[in-house]
Formats: structure tokens, sequence, C-alpha cells
């Protein structure tokens, strides 16, 4: 009898301490009553060790997805989910920006103007061209000036006009144009499209060489993919890289191999394949370049494909491939300091194919 009642007032005492010390002013405020210090106390301890169990656990997962990858077993590791992202070269990087005028943003009507987009490269946009003489400023100036030549359209106020809007990018790629054009075009959709562009394909390799450090391409999509970086402690892209079908994806480790021309080509097929599906109007000019140049970026293999890459379809036209020498006023191998010589070409072109077009529009 002595020796259980010693042993109550060693657990009174214990109990006392505790909820003294520790939870003698907290737990009336938390649960309204007292609640047992030993009791609360026993069950933090085993939450502690539960969790260290857990994390063992957890722990035991990783290392073995980790030798999993190791030992490349492809074959499991593909059926495992992972979290990617997908990028052009700059589409779904940045918002795109546009050139136009503000008469454009307050007065368009897409019932009675026409409206053409022009996507391109930093030639395109008109880095090298004064800001109020640039490519698209002068194509508009020059349609509305034959426009005008006619009696029905001079007279009457309320006809429609002709508007080219220019989504050009300084670093604008051919893989990225179809996107930029289909995100625009949920804005205001064009009655035609003019590709000027190609100047930067001819140094893929240099502009693959950064992004390919953490990102792989995919020749069938034109985008780039990469694993998200909140799988990235996980998965390291370097190692599952060798798991993706050679057949679609490259490398940094084959971009020297890279055909030019089939790349141009399929991006081509793509544009056409889709906007003719759509019934949109659309012609795709090569860049030309000026021969004379000798750039060391650019491989001679490269640029002996480009100037010479010929595609049967009236949408596509290598303007390098014109018989007479355009005698354009180069910077380097591609950027031009004037634009007349090409805007007059595409104008003759558009007037030529689409006159009809644009006369049946905006001439009510």
């Amino acid at each position: 009898m002595n020796k259980l009642f010693k042993l109550l007032v060693l657990l009174l005492t214990i109990e006392f301490f505790l909820g003294y010390l520790i939870y003698f002013k907290n737990s009336p405020q938390i649960s309204g009553h007292y609640t047992s210090s030993t009791l609360k106390t026993l069950v933090k301890l085993t939450k502690i060790f539960s969790k260290s169990e857990v994390k063992e656990i957890d722990e035991i997962i990783e290392v073995k997805e980790i030798d999993e990858i190791i030992n490349m077993n492809c074959k499991n590791l593909s059926k495992k989910n992972q979290v990617f992202n997908i990028a052009g070269f700059n589409s779904f990087r940045k918002e795109f920006t546009f050139q136009s005028d503000l008469n454009f943003l307050n007065t368009f009507n897409s019932d009675k103007d026409y409206l053409i987009l022009i996507l391109g490269n930093s030639e395109t946009f008109g880095s090298r061209q004064e800001e109020q003489k640039r490519l698209h400023s002068i194509i508009q100036k020059k349609l509305r000036s034959k426009i005008n030549s006619y009696d029905e359209y001079s007279n009457n106020d309320e006809n429609g006009k002709v508007f080219v809007v220019n989504l050009g990018d300084y670093r604008g790629m051919m893989s990225d144009h179809l996107t930029d054009l289909l995100n625009y075009s949920n804005i205001h959709s064009p009655d035609l499209v003019i590709f000027y562009t190609g100047g930067n394909e001819l140094i893929l390799p240099y502009y693959y060489e950064g992004i390919l450090q953490n990102e792989i391409y995919s020749f069938r999509d034109n985008k780039f993919y990469s694993i998200s970086a909140r799988n990235l402690q996980k998965y390291n892209i370097n190692q599952l890289k060798k798991c993706f079908n050679k057949e679609i994806f490259f490398t940094k480790e084959n971009v020297l191999f890279l055909e030019l021309e089939k790349h141009i080509k399929n991006i081509f097929d793509e544009i056409n394949n889709k906007l003719t599906s759509n019934s949109v109007n659309f012609s795709f000019y090569l860049q030309p370049v000026d021969v004379r140049t000798k750039d060391s970026i650019v491989k001679i293999n490269d640029y002996e494909q480009y100037t010479n890459i010929s595609i049967p379809n009236e949408n596509f036209i290598n303007l390098n491939l014109l018989k007479k020498d355009l005698k354009l006023n180069y910077v380097d191998i591609f950027h031009t300091k004037d634009v007349e010589i090409i805007s007059d070409l595409l104008v003759n072109d558009i007037w030529k194919k689409y006159k009809k077009n644009i006369k049946k529009k905006i001439i009510n």
C-alpha cells in the first residue's frame, strides 16, 4: 500500500510539473478545460517518431527513383508522370508586341477594313530603318495609294481602309510565327498574312546552344520542352534526354547536324496546312541575304541550303532565287537600311494576287 501511494504521488508530481511548465497556461485557452500534459507529451513524441518514419520512407522512394534514372531504365521511367514546360523560341516566354498607329486602334472596323498582318524577325520589325518608314508603314501607304485611284473609293467617305500591322520581333524565329499569328487572331482576324522572315534561321546552332542547356527541341511540334522547376530536384533533364525519341527530338549533342532546308520546309508545311484549312490567305517570303558578306557564325552549307531552297507552292517565295540583283543596302548578312525595294516587291505581289479581295471588302 505504501509503495502504491508513493507511485501515485510521483505521477501527480510529474503531471503537475509538466502542466505548470508546458501546458498550464495554454491548455484552458485552447480546449476550455484542463488536458493531461502527460498524454499530450506522449502524443507529441508519437507524432515526431511517425514523421521520422515517413521521411525515411520518402527518402527510400527518392533514392529508388534516382537509382532508376542513373541506371536509365527508360521503359519504366517513361510511364512515370512528369511536369513539363513548353515554349517556342520566344512564344509563351513573353507578351508579343505589334506596330501600327493610333488610327488603327481608334477606327479599325473588321467588317469593312482590310487587315494585313506581317510577321518576321528584326529586319521585319525595322530595327535598322527610320521609325516612321518601316516596312509595314510603307506597304500600307503604297496600297492605300493604289486604292485611292478608284473613283468609287475616293468619292465615298464610308469606305473602309487597308491596315498593315507589324508583328515582327527582334529575335523572331519562323517556328514562333504561327503561334504569334494565332494569338493575335483572337483579337483581330486578318484578311491576309505576310511572312517576311528566315534570316535568324541561318544562325540556328548559335541560338540553340544556350537554350539547349536545359531544354530539348521537338522537330514535330517546333517547340521546346523542359522539366518543370518543381521536378528538377528529382529529375535531371540531361539524364532524361536519353529517353526521348531520337526521331522527334534533338538536343545539344546533335544540333550540329540540323538540316536547315528540312527545318524550314517543315515549318512552312505547318503554316500552310493550318492557314489553308482555316481559309486564310498568306504569302511566305524567305528573306534575301548578302552574297558578299562572310559571316563566321553562318556555316557555308547552311548558307547554300538557305539561298537555294525551293518549295513547289505558290505561297512560298525565296527572294534569293529572283533573277535580278535586288541591290539592297545591307548592314550585315540580311539586315538592310532601307525597305523601298522590298516594299515594292511585296506590294506588287499583294496587288497582283489580292486586289479583287481588297476592293471587294473596302469599297461599299
